[in-house]
């Protein structure tokens, strides 16, 4: 028999067969749905009819039971909700990790439960010996019409009365149809689905922030994002999860700008998307086809991309955020001159203080909202740094004005090149078809390999990460100076002129100190 698991995972269920009542178990919701889609689930879903402190009580025991089958695995018990009987079961191998999700039934009926549940998707079950038996043959538990809809590539409401109890539905719904949509098929809210989202859009704002948090981080890294940001658009979700971004809608920019605010700011994650997704399924024009890919200029190109990609694209949100908010401090910011000329001095400034509080709202961890107001506060420096840069000489920017660049956006120096790139695509938008636009890209291109080498390149090259050559404690014993501002700008003015090449050694160093202080 053929399974859609892992060795692990079917030892694990047929452990849990024999310690739960084998004909109270059912594989539901999430999990069941994947598995027809042939799509690979990490998470396997339980539904267990008993209260809610048996249920927990018999997870907790077969987390221990389990331990003993599987050697060599780290496996933990972690109550979810102990008044409802939800708990996770976390697997973790050197190479492999799932987790399984037991949860007392509601109302202690299958039915009762599947109903209750968001989409006919999800309101789907399987009895978990009939499927470790038969495998896909097995028998579906289908009382909403979700495999239809399945075959269909439709996400349907089960009633608006589920939506309602939880409203957090309505964002879990268009992450659905992110994650579920490929370059092979795309998937639909159904015509009802949006109507009751727009009716309902107001209750958005009982759901926590961290949930709501949780759930726009899912759309943004599920692909198709610009999609998905005008799907929350047209429904009111954004506005009210978002209002700054309102601002920009219809707030015209200078003659350099093809879109309004609104619309460069969704364009540019469509382009981080276009820049470093191998699958690609935005909104690409047909001009970007004639732009030159990063990868055919920046040596360093592969190298940025698997830092995104790493900790389970950590990174990569980061970036995805720093794109949607790079302009929110433009509206507030905007001034008109006598000439008529639009400017908005110090928007970037604006902005990063705008996305903190944005970001807040949310109660993303300090470490993230600092490093997307980070990338807010200095989008436009590598455009300014581009301008003076001459691409034939490598002249015209030095070592010491990218040294303060890399130290000033620490760390989000990785993120800040891709950020750069869409920003431009963005401005031009299909202008850049023209010469004078391709040319300009193939310029900003450059430049960014120049940064690229500065920041990742060999030791020769790079100007960040050099072993010190004193450090503070050497140089207060050195110079008899005590802690304080003094000491550290004097340790910045070594790092930098050692970073730019001109000192290299301790006793350079130690010369430098003394004519700062005036010795």
């Amino acid at each position: 028999m053929s399974y859609p698991l892992s060795e692990p995972q079917k030892v694990a269920l047929e452990i849990a067969t024999q310690l739960f009542d084998s004909d109270s178990l059912w594989l539901v919701g999430g999990w069941v749905r994947d598995t027809l889609l042939s799509r690979l689930a990490d998470d396997v879903d339980l539904a267990v009819s008993g209260s809610p402190v048996e249920v927990l009580a018999l997870a907790r025991r077969f987390s221990n039971t389990v331990q003993t089958h599987l050697p060599g695995w780290q496996i933990s018990y972690f109550p979810l909700d102990t008044e409802n009987g939800v708990a996770r079961i976390v697997f973790k191998s050197d190479n492999e990790h799932f987790y399984f999700d037991f949860a007392a039934l509601q109302q202690n009926n299958l039915t009762a439960d599947l109903l209750r549940r968001d989409f006919t998707l999800n309101a789907l079950a399987i009895v978990l010996p009939d499927f470790l038996e038969h495998g896909l043959e097995a028998t579906v538990i289908d009382l909403c019409g979700g495999l239809e809809d399945i075959k269909a590539h439709l996400i349907r409401p089960i009633s608006e009365a589920n939506i309602i109890s939880d409203p957090l539905r309505m964002l879990r719904g268009v992450r659905l149809k992110a994650q579920l949509s490929n370059l092979e098929s795309e998937w639909q809210l159904t015509a009802d689905a949006l109507e009751i989202f727009r009716r309902n859009a107001p209750l958005i704002k009982q759901s926590a922030g961290e949930r709501c948090a949780t759930e726009l981080n899912k759309i943004l890294l599920a692909g198709g994002v610009i999609d998905s940001l005008r799907l929350l658009d047209s429904c009111g979700l954004l506005s009210l999860l978002i209002p700054e971004l309102d601002e920009g809608k219809g707030n015209i920019q200078m003659n350099a700008h093809y879109y309004d605010v609104w619309n460069h700011s969704l364009v540019t994650v469509d382009r981080v998307e276009w820049l470093v997704r191998p699958n690609y399924r935005g909104q690409s024009l047909d001009e970007m086809i004639l732009a030159e890919r990063p990868e055919n200029y920046i040596s360093h190109w592969q190298e940025i991309i698997t830092k995104l990609y790493a900790h389970e694209q950590e990174r990569l949100l980061w970036l995805l955020w720093g794109a949607l908010l790079h302009d929110v401090g433009k509206p507030r910011a905007r001034s008109v001159d006598s000439e008529g000329e639009i400017h908005f001095y110090h928007h970037a400034q604006v902005g990063a203080q705008m996305a903190r509080a944005i970001l807040e709202r949310f109660h993303f961890s300090r470490q993230m909202i600092e490093g997307i107001a980070t990338l807010v506060d200095n989008h436009m420096r590598i455009g300014m740094l581009k301008a003076n840069y001459d691409v034939k000489s490598g002249s015209g920017v030095s070592n010491r004005a990218i040294f303060r660049f890399l130290k000033d956006t620490d760390p989000v120096q990785i993120e800040m090149m891709p950020l750069s790139l869409a920003d431009h695509a963005a401005v031009v938008g299909p202008w850049i078809a023209q010469a004078r636009q391709l040319k300009s890209w193939e310029h900003h291109l450059h430049f960014i390999d120049r940064l690229s080498l500065k920041y990742l390149g060999s030791v020769e090259e790079k100007l960040i990460g050099k072993p010190r050559l004193l450090d503070g404690h050497a140089l207060m014993q050195e110079l008899k100076l005590e802690p304080g501002p003094q000491l550290g700008k004097i340790l910045r003015e070594i790092e930098e002129s050692q970073a730019v090449g001109e000192i290299s050694s301790t006793e350079e160093a130690l010369e430098l100190a003394r004519r700062l202080l005036g010795c």
